[in-house]
């Protein structure tokens, strides 16, 4: 199991999600669970889960 870099949630799986930082000239990597992951989230809420 790994954990989720935002809510720190114990899952099976993460996704990479690079975030521009303050400075907009550097992105920070992140591992996000699916709840977590805007692109993935995005996914969730159309499916209706």
């Amino acid at each position: 199991m790994v954990d989720c870099d935002n809510c720190n949630d114990e899952v099976g799986h993460v996704w990479k999600h690079r975030r521009p930082t303050e400075t907009m000239t550097y992105r920070r990597e992140e591992h996000l669970c699916a709840g977590c992951h805007p692109r993935m989230r995005e996914g969730l809420s159309q499916r209706g889960a």
